[in-house]
Parts: C-alpha cells; sequence; structure tokens
C-alpha cells in the first residue's frame, strides 16, 4: 500500500447558506462522499446530536457501511446537542484524542488527531477547526505546532478550516502546504473570490501525486465550503 486519498470538508451542521436558512438532505452529502470515495475523510461542524436536526450523529450516517473506522470530536455543547470535528477511515484507528484548543470561554474549539493503521505503518492525522479572529488563531496555531513538534519523525497529516482569511502563510514542524485553491465561500466573493479559510499538510513521508478544490455540482449545493481532495503517494525510506 502505497498510496492515499484524502479529503478535507466543512460540511456546516448539514445547512447551506451563512444563516442557516435550508437544511441540505445529509443523504445527499453521504452521496457525494461515497462518489469520491477517498481513504480518509475529515469533517468540520459535524453534529454529533440535535434535538431537530440530528436523528443520529452525522458522521455515523456519512461513515455507513465505507468508511468502516470513524472518531467524533466534540468542540460545542448546547442545549439542542453537540458538534465538533470527525475522521472517517478505511483503516483502522488505533487512538485518538481531541486537543483544547479554545481561545475564549464563548468559542470552543478543537484539534482532533487520530492514529490508523496505514498498511502496518501507524500515521497522524490531525482534523482542526480555528476561530474566527486572528489573536485566537495565533494562539490555536501555537498549540497545534507544538503537538505536530511532539510527534516529529512520525508520518502526520493535518488538514481543516483554519478561518485565515488573508494570504497569511502557515507554518508547523516538519510539515508542509499543499498549494491550493480558495475554498470559500463556494461561490466565490466579487472582485475577490474564494479564500483560503480550508488547508492540508503533509510531513516529509508523503508525496504529493494530485490536489484539486471540489467545484459544481453537487459539492457547491451542499456547504458554504468546497471540500479539498489531496491524493499522496508513500515516500518509504529506500526512495
Amino acid at each position: 500500500m502505497n498510496s492515499l486519498r484524502l479529503l478535507t470538508w466543512n460540511i456546516h451542521k448539514g445547512f447551506l447558506g451563512l444563516r442557516l436558512r435550508r437544511r441540505v438532505g445529509i443523504q445527499h452529502m453521504r452521496d457525494a462522499l461515497r462518489a469520491i470515495d477517498a481513504e480518509l475523510v475529515c469533517l468540520q461542524e459535524v453534529l454529533g446530536s440535535h434535538v431537530r436536526h440530528a436523528s443520529e450523529p452525522q458522521f455515523e450516517f456519512l461513515a455507513d457501511s465505507v468508511w468502516s473506522h470513524h472518531s467524533y470530536a466534540q468542540n460545542a455543547s448546547y442545549p439542542e446537542g453537540n458538534h465538533g470535528n470527525a475522521v472517517l477511515s478505511k483503516f483502522p484507528i488505533l487512538e485518538s484524542g481531541n486537543l483544547d484548543i479554545s481561545a475564549s470561554p464563548v468559542e470552543k474549539r478543537g484539534c482532533q488527531s487520530v492514529r490508523v493503521d496505514f498498511g502496518g505503518q501507524p500515521i497522524w492525522i490531525h482534523n482542526t477547526h480555528w476561530g474566527l479572529f486572528s489573536a485566537f488563531r495565533k494562539h490555536q496555531a501555537q498549540k497545534i505546532a507544538t503537538q505536530i513538534e511532539e510527534r516529529r519523525g512520525q508520518p502526520q497529516l493535518l488538514s481543516g478550516d483554519f478561518n485565515e482569511w488573508g494570504s497569511r502563510a502557515l507554518s508547523f514542524p516538519g510539515m508542509n502546504e499543499l498549494n491550493t485553491e480558495g475554498t470559500f465561500p463556494r461561490f466565490g466573493i466579487p472582485g475577490v473570490g474564494r479564500l483560503r479559510l480550508d488547508r492540508v499538510f503533509h510531513s516529509e513521508h508523503f508525496s504529493l501525486k494530485r490536489v484539486s478544490v471540489l467545484h459544481g455540482e453537487p459539492w457547491e449545493s451542499l456547504s458554504d465550503h468546497l471540500p479539498i481532495l489531496a491524493e499522496f503517494s508513500w515516500k518509504r525510506s529506500s526512495d
């Protein structure tokens, strides 16, 4: 096994639009993900439970029988339910955790870390969703950089919604960022285009084969963010 595909996507709790005006059938999201059939799927803003909008955890419904291994990391809790990040995997999950990167009690954020068995080789998958304010994101960048540094030398992938509105470059120890198009909002801002809120980073153990932002239908009718699909090859020690 020397190749894998990772998809990262903010599903906006199954709603379309900034004001949550219209709920999108989660069934359509599952159909779209199945058509791509990536080995690893990192999702943000996933409902773990909700009295009105989630009869079952969204990550379980989306995983179904395709991704037999999955992990959910709750970030925010409220009277109606909770939401967070989720990893769907075709590989066995060896361990999982959630780093609290909240910079304010009113904006709960996390970095989910899942260790999977990639054909006998353990790799770390980090799945995160950062805050809306620059000062918060600096705090979150530092906490994640510390965690990645602690695991330096091990295969690692980092992806998610970084909410980085400008063109500021992000860096993490031993990690390279993929050069991608903007992902938000799905139709772009007049005169500006889409912003690069969603990003993917990889350690030196992986070599990029191809990466793309998924345009058109059905993606532009499913969330306010567009997904990123990245395909890597494994760089073996003898290469």
